[in-house]
């Protein structure tokens, strides 16, 4: 709950400046970036254990055609008796949707090392819509699923405040049936 109201709270704050931020809207957003974000996330074992962690992330998308773009991240989170290093590479296709957005599906490889038992790899296929709401304030939705560690479905929201044409603010949240998590970070656009 806690995460949420962050959430709400972060998602204020970005709205409340979209009005002076008109002249740095772009047609539709952009997918050459890199960024970097602080990365929380709680997550409920099999076993009925549970985990809190947190740490950084960095990504980065380079568009290869104006249809296809390249896609990557890696992590390092660590918390209480649990941690992880996550590197995930992939494609994604869009195509327009409206005015200002775009439908998306993206296909990864992720592997995942983690500091207490076994890592794994697997893939990723997902699929969303991203676009700007207001001028200045980029949203998206996606659902995606993992065939890593017994196969997960995360459905993950959020946007950027573009603070000028090149940088941006980003809100990340993301919910499953055994992960919850949230991301604050920037973003680079070139």
């Amino acid at each position: 709950m806690k995460h949420v109201l962050v959430a709400l709270l972060a998602t204020t704050v970005f709205a409340a400046g979209a009005n002076a931020q008109q002249q740095n809207q772009k047609v539709r957003p952009a997918y050459n970036y890199a960024g970097v974000k602080y990365f929380t996330q709680d997550l409920d074992f099999d076993n009925g254990s549970e985990c809190t962690q947190d740490g950084i992330f960095v990504d980065g998308s380079f568009d290869v055609n104006g249809a296809v773009f390249a896609h990557g991240s890696f992590g390092d989170v660590s918390g209480d008796g649990c941690g992880s290093t996550t590197l995930t590479a992939g494609v994604g296709y869009r195509s327009a949707w409206g005015e200002a957005s775009h439908l998306y599906g993206t296909l990864a490889f992720t592997d995942t090392s983690v500091d207490e038992g076994n890592g794994d790899s697997g893939l990723v296929l997902g699929g969303g819509i991203r676009g700007f709401v207001v001028p200045g304030i980029e949203g998206y939705f996606e659902v995606e699923h993992s065939t890593a560690f017994d196969k997960s479905t995360v459905a993950n929201f959020g946007g950027a405040y573009w603070v000028n044409k090149d940088f941006s603010a980003t809100l990340d949240i993301g919910f499953g049936s055994d992960q919850r998590s949230l991301a604050i970070g920037a973003r680079m656009n070139f």
